[in-house]
């Protein structure tokens, strides 16, 4: 075999290979975030009791899925104290399972996080095949080096939450519907329709595939109609059958004695997303939202070689009547996609926007395909690659954390949004490792349902959601040497709160470390203003006994060093 064409048949392997090695590496490293507890359990769950267990936000088919490996390792089933069962919600059972399991709690969330990077690396091969079928092979290795050092992929394939399932199986519907639309063959409109179906039963926004696939259709072939309306018959019934297949999916997932579940769900989020939540962006909160989140969180949470190639490709399709099919499927999907998310309430950030970021990449690939064609066009098409990748790893291995330079880069992250965008509890690893080099008393403000004391973090929390595994709250002894107070960037930005930021004063100071680009350490060994102010806001808490403490503290402070 020529050199060059063993070169050319290895480079996708071997970034198959990066991309699993990669995600590997964040299964095993990356702390607990928000949303897994409850995931994990509700897959195992629903697995023993069925969907009527308890009554969750999205559909459970990746639920389902992140629990095979569970089923083998058949771990316990905590039950709530007695006579509390009726009052225990999903994310403390989750939490009870996760941590009062009598498996370890890294065994239990590897195990499952490890499907989610399976379910990753089949879209990877897809997304590589399909657009080398849509574009060339250049394309379709271009498109999967996106996709395995795109950070926002890399960060959501590893963990054990529901996000990843449209953004696999959305693709995988496109990418068959494309090739009914060229081909015209029911064969491939049945398998799109059995994607759309795994993509509508794994999140709510799955359903915006049906009407982008009738979309597409009317795109392609409205001039044939009007010419023949007799075509339209023959045209539609391919996409009824795409619509059954997706059906048969739902009615697999939600038999028919439960599909109410479902509508419920749906019904749910409809009226859910109309309810404004506080929305922190650029360094305040908005109560009510801002109508450019979701746009600002594209432009800074996206690499930005990934969506300059990406629009070079949406001109590059356009270009080519004889891939206009390709135009169709993606183009309709991502627009009626963003007119979903743009009219939710629900402001949260990229997680409801990584649907579009396969789609991104197979753009991305096909603009590569487009530029390789001429020298200056390689370079530059070098060159951004080039920014993509020295961005990814600037930035490992803590990719949730990732902002591109529109932002001011990762290190500005805390100035400009919240919640999984930046910190989802996912830092305590660093924590502990921090205090294992340099040991002192904590004072904790963790935002997150990983288990502080699972890491032998003895905390004194103030304002803090650290999970069920606390036992009887912490206080300090005044007269303790080293004294460190930690804070998630969540609860630093306040990003939840409609008033000011309860920890605004610290803004004033810089952070002695910052953990995991998303968890700040500061040494307030001696200062006592600190402790003043946590003081009060323990009184606000009702928290005499922690005030106290914090007075007691500030007293000793300024004692000695003879101030007031």
């Amino acid at each position: 075999m020529p050199a060059r064409a063993l070169l050319r048949r290895s480079v996708p392997l071997a970034l198959l290979a990066a991309f699993w090695l990669q995600g590997a590496c964040l299964v095993f490293r990356t702390g607990v975030t928000y949303d897994e507890p409850v995931h994990i359990a509700a897959g195992f769950r629903y697995w023993h009791d069925g969907l009527g267990f308890f009554t969750h936000q999205n559909p459970p088919l990746m639920d389902y899925l992140r629990a095979l490996p569970l089923l083998a390792l058949r771990p316990s089933s905590p039950q709530a104290p007695r006579g509390q069962e009726l009052f225990v919600s999903a994310d403390t059972y989750g939490q009870m399972f996760l941590f009062g399991n009598r498996l370890a709690p890294r065994l239990l969330l590897r195990s499952a996080r490890m499907m989610s990077l399976l379910l990753g690396l089949l879209l990877a091969v897809v997304l590589w095949r399909w657009t080398a079928s849509v574009a060339g092979e250049t394309a379709g290795t271009a498109a999967l080096f996106c996709f395995a050092f795109d950070p926002n992929m890399l960060a959501h394939c590893t963990l054990a939450t529901s996000d990843m399932g449209v953004p696999a199986f959305a693709l995988m519907s496109l990418a068959a519907w494309e090739r009914h639309l060229t081909l015209r063959t029911p064969g491939w409109a049945c398998a799109a329709g059995l994607a759309a179906g795994a993509a509508l039963t794994s999140k709510a926004t799955g359903l915006v595939l049906l009407p982008a696939m009738a979309a597409s259709l009317l795109w392609a072939r409205a001039a044939a109609w009007r010419a023949s309306p007799a075509s339209a018959k023959t045209d539609l019934i391919p996409l009824a059958w795409a619509w059954l297949s997706a059906a048969a999916v739902l009615l697999v997932v939600y038999p028919p004695a439960q599909l109410h579940r479902y509508l419920e769900m749906v019904r749910f989020h409809l009226v859910d997303l109309t309810r404004p939540i506080p929305t922190f962006l650029f360094g305040r909160v908005y109560p009510q939202g801002h109508p450019l989140y979701y746009p600002a969180v594209i432009l800074m949470k996206t690499p930005l070689p990934l969506l300059g190639l990406a629009g070079l490709g949406l001109l590059r399709l356009r270009a080519r009547p004889d891939r206009t099919h390709a135009l169709r499927a993606l183009f309709t999907f991502l627009v009626l996609l963003l007119i979903a998310v743009l009219r939710s309430q629900r402001q949260l950030g990229v997680r409801y926007l990584l649907p579009l970021y396969p789609a991104f990449c197979a753009l991305a690939g096909i603009g590569v395909a487009a530029l390789w064609e001429r020298p200056l066009g390689r370079r530059v098409a070098l060159a951004a690659a080039a920014c993509l990748l020295g961005g990814s790893l600037a930035v490992f291995p803590f990719p949730l954390t990732y902002f591109n330079a529109l932002a001011g880069l990762p290190s500005r992250g805390q100035q400009v949004l919240a919640d999984h965008n930046l910190d989802w509890g996912q830092a305590l690893p660093e924590l502990q490792a921090f205090l294992a080099r340099n040991p002192g008393g904590l004072i904790l403000s963790y935002f997150g349902k990983d288990c502080p004391e699972a890491y032998g973090l003895e905390a004194q929390h103030i304002f803090s959601t650290p999970g069920l595994c606390t036992g009887q709250p912490t206080l300090l002894p005044p007269d303790i040497g080293r004294e460190w107070l930690a804070i998630g960037a969540t609860k630093w930005q306040g990003a939840f709160e409609t008033g000011a930021p309860v920890f605004g004063w610290l803004r004033a100071r810089t952070p002695a470390a910052t953990l995991g680009r998303s968890l700040f350490v500061y040494d307030v060994t001696e200062d006592a203003d600190a402790h003043r102010q946590l003081a009060g806001m323990y009184e606000t808490l009702g928290n005499p006994a922690a005030a106290a403490r914090e007075r007691a503290r500030a007293g000793r402070i300024e004692a000695a060093h003879g101030t007031r």
